[in-house]
């Protein structure tokens, strides 16, 4: 079996028998692709893409957003007894904990974004 590749492409085109002529765009591979995500080299190898620094910026951005929004929800209990004149300590510690958290979080999204600015 031959297989074939589109440089800088996942797609690969597999002969099991009989002749074959590549695009002028295709090389043929040194063996059959590893998974979905490798893409052909032009040496006929498979390699997977490499990670941008702004794709490792958008994902820790996504974690971040996700981590406030528990934050935001885990605050409306203390919130509401501070705004009803009822918190405890307990109340006002777990809000200045949240806040804390929250504050580090939004410090590191800021820098984050200059990395990837669409985030």
């Amino acid at each position: 079996m031959r297989s074939f590749g589109v440089i800088g492409q996942s797609g690969e085109t597999l002969v099991l028998s009989g002749s074959y002529t590549p695009a002028a765009n295709e090389v043929e591979m040194t063996g059959p692709r590893p998974s979905p995500a490798h893409v052909a080299q032009a040496d006929g190898t498979w390699a997977l893409p490499a990670v941008t620094a702004a794709e490792i910026a958008a994902q820790r951005i996504a974690e971040i957003d996700a981590r406030l929004t528990v934050i935001d929800i885990a605050s409306v209990r203390a919130l509401r007894a501070a705004v009803a004149g009822t918190a405890t300590e307990a109340d006002r510690d777990q809000l200045a904990v949240l806040e804390a958290e929250a504050a580090a979080l939004r410090s590191e999204r800021a820098e984050l974004t200059a990395v990837s600015p669409g985030a």
